[in-house]
């Protein structure tokens, strides 16, 4: 679709972002083309963008969703975040330092996940228009908070993770209380999304994590 973002956009974010220290695992996109998505619209994509550091127990997901014919003017666009991360279990610290990587500017906290030394949060990057494509910036001011203090507490590996990747949310279809047909878009949507990680992604998923569920 015309209105989508190009590739050199992502590109541009891509190079932000390594030069801050990350690694890019994988960039997977999905479509109207793919999977139902989960209000009427024109057309929808979700292009997600996987980093990691090297040596380090996180995974940052930016993923960027863009449909057309939601608003009056066509194009809307905004972009989201999981970011996964292992402490040290020997190093101590508190409650506060160990949240004190999601008060990060220009992101609206979704939900938080804490397990023992491993902590999951996600947000929505909340600079810009919706209406115009979120400039590069906004998106590289958040990874630039990632890489705080709490970078050097992080174990190397993760002894554990869930691998649910897929924009689940966005492209399963509308909301149905049919779990079984639920059930069975989700398969298929994790299906296309392993497919297109890439065999180099499973290679560094493989090498930091100990158990994958």
């Amino acid at each position: 679709m015309e209105q989508f973002a190009k590739q050199s956009y992502y590109d541009e974010i891509i190079v932000a972002i390594v030069a801050l220290g990350f690694r890019l695992v994988a960039q997977v996109t999905i479509t109207m083309d793919d999977m139902p998505y989960f209000i009427p619209t024109q057309a929808a994509r979700n292009t997600c963008l996987t980093f990691d550091i090297p040596g380090k127990a996180i995974f940052a997901h930016f993923y960027h969703n863009e449909d057309v014919g939601k608003f009056e003017n066509g194009y809307s666009n905004h972009w989201s975040i999981r970011v996964e991360t292992n402490y040290v279990e020997e190093v101590e610290y508190t409650a506060r330092d160990r949240l004190a990587v999601v008060n990060i500017n220009g992101l609206q906290s979704g939900w938080t996940y804490r397990h023992q030394d491993h902590f999951t949060f996600t947000g929505d990057i909340t600079d810009g228009n919706l209406e115009i494509l979120t400039p590069v910036e906004a998106v590289v001011k958040v990874a630039t908070q990632l890489q705080n203090e709490n970078i050097k507490l992080l174990a190397e590996k993760f002894p554990e993770l869930c691998m649910s990747w897929a924009p689940t949310y966005t492209f399963t279809g509308e909301q149905t209380s049919d779990y079984d047909a639920r059930k069975k878009l989700e398969d298929k949507l994790d299906n296309i999304f392993w497919e297109r990680f890439g065999k180099a992604g499973n290679v560094i998923i493989r090498e930091k994590v100990l158990r994958i569920y």
